[in-house]
């Protein structure tokens, strides 16, 4: 009779934490129909609060000191946490996590975390396809004061700022008020770091506004992971509704905003991100046209089919130096990829790809101790070094699977074209190293590169396939095409700019894309290997 007492008591306290400050209240995946216009929030709910249920009975009874637990924590929260308190000039600006948080129950959150907060042990991820695991967490303003330090000692590699949202109900922009206390303390704790916005655009040019308004906000930070925008419907009192929901968007029509909002930031030299629920990837939005997704789907082990490189598995964990609930994220680290955190960017005074650090000359064998015979990208390597394209990392390694940042490849193709004089003057302030300042500036006069601004040329951004064929592609005069990318099942992703450059470099062979699954993975950076290849590949033409 107790420990069903104990359950109910769970449950009840279940209700109020349901509504906890997340980047989503996440339904469960909705069956996709033919043209579906909105997910049906009504039944998304019950069955919601059915598993949510059935998971709390089940840790209540795995609980052997939980009256006691529950107690400790009643008596630990005798006013709500200042954390907890929504200031009204907030909710004036109608922050669509607001009222959210104005209605989560103290009580009850402080009797999760002593009982049940969740880490990221509790859940069961997808199989590594050539990736490596991260852990990591995402925080707003309604964190309060976070500890850094000790987050980072709590295994947390990564954390999701966010740093703006939208109104609501009148459209504002707004910037989270713990922003720049966040990001400067996260930054200073060794963690990658990436923001995100909560949207509610209704059309393109206001997804381009969002993005613009993050590339302000974050200008002047070391941000290593991609800017977002979080695209989901308003929860409030009465259930889903605010500004988003009730523009009854097609799934083109939304799907275009968030790829505008994608636009706009890789055009500033960042990386971009889309993060929605599953039940919008399956029913608001055409996920196979969008580039990066970050799923959120609360469950213990997502059954969601669709690409994925975050996943939002809970908003109930429990996190050292964090005195509330928060968000749970996974990352599935493209091995490869590498930024200033994890493997190093390939510049700086430890020598790079085009710094000179390394060698060049005519060879049949390998130089390189990482570039063996058996390796598919052995003789691009060998030709683009024969040819002076390319350089070592030092003398003996060349590094074929670390990215490419943008100075380099513009070095290449510099080298490629037999470095011929750069005159003139160029505009861009970022050129703080030598080997790729006449690189640049030969390939701004040419039309062979544009800024992501008009004073910023971001050489140490990672380049992705579809920047680097846009270069080859203006290199060759930007010659006209006809075909599609239709036989590629992620061909829709492909970035609007560079559309027509894909299609060529594909009709040229240059692009060959990746057999295993039929896929161009335009937005992927770009390894060393592949720019090799794909360098030689346009020599050859």
């Amino acid at each position: 009779m107790k420990r069903r007492i104990y359950v109910c008591l769970c449950l009840v306290l279940l209700a109020g934490v349901l509504m906890m400050p997340t980047l989503a209240v996440e339904p469960p995946m909705a069956v996709t129909l033919e043209e579906p216009e909105k997910s049906a929030p009504e039944a998304a709910e019950a069955e919601e609060d059915a598993d949510a249920a059935e998971s709390v009975e089940a840790d209540a009874e795995e609980s052997a000191e939980a009256d006691s637990e529950a107690e400790s924590a009643k008596s630990a929260v005798a006013e709500p946490a200042e954390s907890q308190a929504v200031s009204a000039d907030n909710a004036a600006a109608d922050d669509p996590q607001c009222w959210v948080m104005n209605h989560a129950d103290p009580y009850a959150t402080a009797f999760l975390l002593a009982a049940s907060g969740a880490s990221h042990d509790d859940f069961t991820t997808r199989a590594l396809q050539d990736e490596t695991l991260y852990l990591g967490i995402d925080v707003s303003e309604f964190q309060g004061t976070i500890d850094w330090a000790a987050v980072a000692a709590d295994g947390i590699d990564f954390v999701i700022i966010r740093a703006a949202y939208r109104g609501v109900s009148t459209g504002t922009l707004g910037t989270d008020r713990s922003f720049v206390t966040n990001i400067t303390g996260a930054l200073a704790a060794g963690l990658e770091v990436g923001v995100y916005v909560y949207s509610q655009a209704i059309t393109e040019e206001e997804g381009r506004e969002e993005a613009q308004y993050l590339i302000d906000l974050v200008s002047g930070y070391d941000i290593t992971l991609p800017l977002v925008i979080d695209y989901e419907y308003y929860s409030g009192s009465s259930g889903l509704g605010g500004r988003l929901y009730n523009a009854n968007l097609s799934r083109q029509e939304a799907t275009d905003i968030c790829n505008a909002f994608c636009d706009a930031v890789e055009a500033a030299g960042y990386d971009s991100m889309v993060y929605a629920n599953a039940s919008m990837l399956n029913s608001s939005l055409y996920a196979d046209q969008l580039g990066r997704v970050w799923l959120a789907h609360y469950t213990k082990e997502t059954s969601y089919s669709g690409d994925y490189e975050y996943w939002q598995c809970s908003s109930s964990g429990a996190v050292d130096g964090i005195s509330t609930l928060v968000d749970l994220n996974f990352w599935f680290k493209p091995n490869g990829f590498s930024s200033s955190w994890a493997g190093g960017s390939d510049s700086g005074s430890s020598g790079t790809e085009d710094s000179g650090s390394g060698s060049s000359g005519t060879t049949t064998s390998s130089p390189f101790t990482d570039v063996e015979e058996d390796d598919w990208y052995y003789s691009v390597v060998i030709e683009a070094y024969n040819g002076g394209v390319v350089k070592g990392i030092t003398s003996t390694t060349f590094c074929p699977n670390n990215t490419a940042t943008r100075g380099q490849v513009v070095t290449m193709i510099y080298r490629m074209m037999g470095e011929p004089e750069a005159t003139g003057t160029t505009a861009f302030t970022d050129l703080t190293q030598d080997y790729y300042k006449d690189a640049v500036s030969w390939a701004a006069a040419n039309q062979v590169v544009q800024g992501v601004s008009e004073t910023s040329f971001a050489p140490n951004n990672t380049i992705t396939r579809q920047d680097l064929v846009t270069m080859l592609y203006r290199l060759a005069g930007s010659p006209s095409v006809s075909g599609s990318l239709s036989a590629y099942t992620d061909g829709s992703s492909v970035r609007s700019y560079a559309q027509d450059a894909m299609v060529w470099a594909v009709e040229k062979g240059i692009i060959q894309g990746y057999s295993a699954d039929n896929t161009l993975r335009p937005a992927n950076a770009a390894t060393r290997a592949e720019v090799c290849a794909i360098l030689v590949r346009y020599l050859a033409l």
